[in-house]
């Protein structure tokens, strides 16, 4: 089926929520086709490999290895690749993920527990909460429409456990809990461990986020956080040139 058509179907599929989530909402669908609403945030990583057809519209941007800094609000929608089978996505802020699968696909694992989940036009809407997701399915197993709605009830029991708290305090808490663990290391002067090993990255030259990921070993998101705390404090200085941005170790007297 056509990139397009699915966005519209994902469109229809989303309309009810997409007024009503004033956070930041990443759609993707099983084929790659991406559409991102970021609110209130500067940085959206790409997920998926070999993003192509990149448009953003609502803000001037950067595209910097595989992340886009953006200015404010926008919608980023592209097209990507990812393995067989496997959808994941990660930000370094907490959003409303919504991924669409065919219903005659074997669903075989999810990660987190999923906050919502319907089933409409011949596609499952499965949404997260979070910085992250996973779903794992299968096309080649053969299925059958009772084997999905067992899944299905499946699913949804995760989703009754997980609902057994309201959607808004779970969001608050998250967003609670993730204030408290990085305000003490980002608004401390002094250097942790993570924020040396990062340092020590950009001085033997590594120079841009994907860089020091692959030095370092860090998650993308850590890495982020500890580089902007680094720009902070002074000790690194971020250059922009070009479109491209990079990273320098200041010599400090």
């Amino acid at each position: 089926m056509n990139s397009w058509k699915l966005v519209l179907i994902s469109l229809i599929l989303l309309f009810p929520l997409v007024f009503t989530v004033k956070a930041s909402t990443i759609t993707v669908l099983y084929n790659g086709t991406v559409v991102a609403h970021i609110t209130n945030e500067r940085v959206f990583y790409l997920i998926g490999e070999n993003a192509s057809n990149i448009k953003v519209l609502g803000s001037s941007y950067q595209i910097n290895d595989s992340v886009i800094h953006i200015y404010s609000n926008a919608t980023i929608t592209y097209v990507a690749k990812f393995k067989a089978g496997v959808l994941v996505g990660e930000e370094p802020y907490n959003v409303t993920y919504f991924v669409l699968i065919p219903e005659e696909y074997n669903i075989l694992y999810v990660n987190p527990s999923p906050c919502g989940l319907y089933s409409s036009h011949g596609y499952y809407n499965i949404s997260f909460y979070g910085e992250s997701f996973e779903i794992l399915y299968s096309q080649t197993i053969p299925t059958t429409r009772e084997n999905n709605v067992q899944l299905l009830l499946i699913i949804v029991g995760l989703v009754i456990i997980n609902g057994t708290l309201s959607y808004a305090v779970i969001a608050q808490l998250r967003q609670r809990k993730a204030q408290r663990e990085d305000e003490p290391e980002l608004n401390n002067e002094q250097l942790n461990d993570r924020d040396l090993v990062v340092l020590e990255s950009i001085r033997n030259g590594s120079k841009t986020l994907a860089d020091v990921v692959r030095s370092t070993g860090l998650p993308k998101s850590t890495a982020y956080r500890r580089i902007k705390k680094l720009v902070k404090l002074g000790y690194v200085k971020e250059v922009r040139e070009n479109g491209k941005i990079w990273y320098e170790v200041v010599n400090k007297q």
